[in-house]
């Protein structure tokens, strides 16, 4: 009976894992140009093992009702009874194949498959340079993550000098995007030239920007905002092809993530938000504390411009409340500027407004001021005050001004922070702190379902095939593929209540959840029981 079940159950699971890794490589086939024929045939075999949880449970119910089927066909089964042969004693064999096949399949599931999850998402992610090029070459845009990059034309250099990358593009004539989580364009920069450096690393690839002579878009002021360089202090992680992170940690590896989420991608972008909206507190406390200080010092802060022109503005007011500056009496927000040591004009402005710059996260902290209704002065040939509706001084650095960055502390040392600031957090602050303890609460909820979600998956594996083996036995009357039929829906709806309890836990609905992903296995249950009785009783 082993030897048969065996052997069916080999040859189906070979069969269906074949047909279920060729329909995952569809996705990846469909897009042009995304994959040559040997990366195809790579990412069919790699694939395989990761179908084996969905073969195996199939292939060992198909197994146990074929065998079982023919061996009541040819009455071997009322032959055993009669003899004196127990159905318990004739189903020994299919219940010790199905324990087996469990710890196979936990053993799939939570060590083997997601570590082929993994080499399947670099199969495809060390290709990046050629994906990226490939969508150049069409004239479209390139889309890491929430960034969109288009451009004229593009250079590889597969060997860059002076750096560590594994890989350098050089684009020319180039516009970016960053896209909101409804898919709209929320910030845009064009740029005459562009370097593009890729790392590949143990478990992702990384994508560093630079980009020169930039253009960009400002939505807080609506203008257009330039700087000679911009480069993101941050690289940018190659998005999975999966899209799936947790599927290819194993067991061990959720665990650990579970005792320390901050090593979780989106857990760390959601502490660096919540870093860098700590640190815009204290860099607004500092400045503030400047204004308020006494004379001489106190009352101003000194700005600096890039470029070659060595300008210098001094500010002159007394505070600074939600980015707008002020003056104790009402008066007019001064600000003087120099050409090195030379005051070169005065600019008295009803309104100041000083933000952080929107060219993106550089090394330096920059700022833009944007002064209103302003009566500028030259001083260097005094005459009658020209009169500015509007001046913007774009991309200027305070000078001295360091606030420590925050980003390398862990999440609980960030949120000791943010509780120590009170009524004085900012809603940036609170709307931060509630998104990390989102990301936290929601990786904990997706560790705990997937982990329950291979077990219940492995279990099903074990009844299906207990299933086809007693409908076999009891239904001897019926064609062998209506048999199967019987117990391939009841597995059909199992995998969906499974799927569904996994997204009820991943929800929050922890008990809930629970129940509905472990129905299925107890409905099969359910349904061996009463075959069995019937069995038995006939």
């Amino acid at each position: 009976m082993l030897a048969d079940l065996l052997r069916v159950a080999i040859l189906t699971t070979a069969v269906l894992v074949t047909v279920i890794a060729f329909g995952a490589a569809i996705k990846p086939l469909a897009k042009e140009t995304l994959l040559t024929a040997g990366q195809t045939a790579k990412y069919i075999v790699l694939a395989i093992v990761p179908m084996l949880q969905f073969a195996l449970p199939f292939a060992a119910g198909f197994a146990g009702t074929m065998s079982l089927h023919r061996m009541a066909d040819d009455n071997e089964i009322v032959a055993a009874s009669v003899s004196g042969i127990s159905y318990r004693r004739l189903l020994v064999p299919i219940v010790c194949l199905g324990l087996a096949l469990m710890v196979v399949m936990i053993l799939l599931t939570q060590w083997i498959i997601p570590r082929f999850w993994g080499l399947l998402e670099r199969a495809v992610a060390q290709d990046v340079t050629r994906i990226f090029q490939a969508a150049i070459e069409r004239g479209e845009p390139f889309q890491l993550g929430d960034l969109q990059i288009w451009a004229d034309r593009m250079i590889v250099d597969p060997e860059p000098q002076g750096t560590d990358a594994d890989t350098r593009l050089i684009l020319f004539h180039v516009a970016a995007a960053v896209l909101d989580h409804e898919g709209r364009i929320d910030e845009d920069v064009t740029a005459n030239q562009a370097v593009v450096d890729i790392y590949r690393r143990p478990g992702a690839s990384y994508v560093k920007l630079a980009m020169s002579e930039v253009v960009g878009f400002q939505p807080g002021t609506g203008t257009l905002a330039s700087t000679p360089r911009v480069e993101p202090a941050d690289a940018i992680v190659v998005p999975s092809v999966l899209k799936d992170d947790a599927r290819r940690m194993t067991r061990g590896e959720l665990l650990q993530l579970r005792r320390d989420p901050d090593a979780y991608g989106p857990v760390i972008d959601a502490k660096i938000a919540l870093a860098e909206a700590l640190r815009d507190v204290e860099l607004w406390r500092e400045l503030r504390r400047r204004l308020a200080a006494p004379a001489p010092t106190g009352g101003q802060v000194a700005f600096r411009a890039a470029g070659p022109r060595r300008r210098s503005f001094l500010v002159r007011a007394d505070d600074l409340e939600g980015g707008r500056l002020r003056t104790a009496d009402g008066r007019p927000v001064e600000v003087v500027e120099f050409e090195g040591a030379t005051a070169k004009r005065r600019l008295r402005c009803a309104e100041a407004l000083l933000q952080r710059h929107a060219a993106g996260p550089l090394d330096t902290i920059a700022f833009d001021l944007v002064l209103t209704e302003c009566e500028v002065i030259d001083l260097q040939s005094p005459q009658t005050p020209n009169r500015r509706q509007r001046v913007a001084l774009e991309n200027v650095t305070a000078d001295d001004l360091e606030v420590e960055s925050l980003a390398p502390r862990s999440s609980d040392e960030l949120f000791a922070r943010a509780a120590a600031l009170g009524d004085q957090s900012s809603r940036h602050v609170k709307a931060a702190v509630g998104k990390l303890q989102h990301e936290i609460h929601a990786l904990q909820r997706e560790i705990t379902g997937r982990l329950l979600k291979r077990y219940a998956l492995s279990a099903t594996a074990m009844l299906l095939m207990a299933l086809g083996a007693m409908l076999a036995m009891w239904l001897r009357e019926s064609l062998p593929l209506v048999i199967y039929l019987w117990a391939f829906l009841p597995s059909i709806i199992d995998l969906i209540l499974i799927s569904s309890g996994e997204h009820m836990l991943r929800d929050g609905a922890l008990v809930g959840g629970a129940a509905v992903m472990w129905s299925g296995n107890a409905a099969i249950v359910m349904l061996l029981l009463l075959a069995y009785r019937n069995l038995a009783r006939n």
